[in-house]
């Protein structure tokens, strides 16, 4: 139930559901997988929570997809060159950089330029 509440992004529900698993007299590799889930799903419910977060997790989402395509490098950077710019100028436009200390616009996450 865990999963299908991820799928609607319903992160409370889903660590309601990974915490009953996690309390329910289960296999032990069941209640340790619960506990990884529950573990991300508030680190996802923690950056969700904040429009800085929300940014954050839509790149993420986007450079899990260039990383992906990985397998041919050229098909990879190209990807990762469409993104980067996008968010640089989603948080310039805001006046927020993308790391603390970094001014606002640069700074590619473990880059720096």
């Amino acid at each position: 139930m865990g999963i299908l509440c991820e799928q609607d992004e319903s992160w409370q529900d889903a660590l309601s559901f990974y915490g009953q698993t996690q309390q329910a007299d289960a296999d032990a590799a069941l209640i340790a997988l619960a506990v990884e889930q529950i573990v991300r799903v508030r680190e996802i419910a923690r950056l969700e929570s904040t429009a800085p977060g929300k940014r954050q997790r839509q790149f993420d989402k986007q450079l899990l997809v260039a990383v992906s395509k990985m397998k041919d490098p050229v098909v990879g950077l190209d990807e990762a060159v469409r993104i980067v710019p996008r968010f640089r100028l989603q948080n310039a436009s805001q006046g927020r950089p993308l790391r603390r200390g970094s001014p606002p616009g640069v700074g590619f996450p473990g880059i720096r330029e």
